[in-house]
């Protein structure tokens, strides 16, 4: 992040973590952060969306890396459980989720419940 805070224009990242060796940076968290830092361009939820429906299939076949729910949790300051249960109660995938979090800004003071077919954030 300070490399690009720097100016540099490319980085290595790791799609879900899934990479060369440990320490990798993973793809979304990158562009998670990017886009709450206002970098133009950036959109993360189409990519969370690709994690969700490709890579966390091949996690649950092979047994590697971590979950969209955890990662959106910490990025957002929820409990991942929170999160998880948004997911599954609200529909809309994480892309979505991740759009209505972003856009409420500041985190610290939500719960994530579902409301009909509302955003499932309060």
């Amino acid at each position: 992040l300070a490399a690009i805070e720097a100016g540099v224009t490319m980085v290595d990242a790791t799609a879900f973590g899934m990479g060369r060796g440990a320490g990798n940076l993973p793809m979304e968290l990158l562009l998670a952060h990017l886009e709450s830092q206002g970098h133009q361009g950036v959109r993360a939820a189409p990519y969370m969306n690709l994690v969700a429906q490709r890579y966390e299939p091949l996690q649950a076949e092979l047994g590697w890396g971590y979950g969209v729910a955890p990662m959106l949790g910490g990025l957002a300051g929820l409990h991942p459980s929170a999160v998880s249960r948004s997911l599954a109660e609200c529909g809309g995938g994480p892309g979505v989720l991740w759009e209505t979090l972003f856009a409420l800004g500041d985190l610290r003071h939500l719960s994530v419940q579902p409301v009909g077919d509302q955003p499932c954030v309060r």
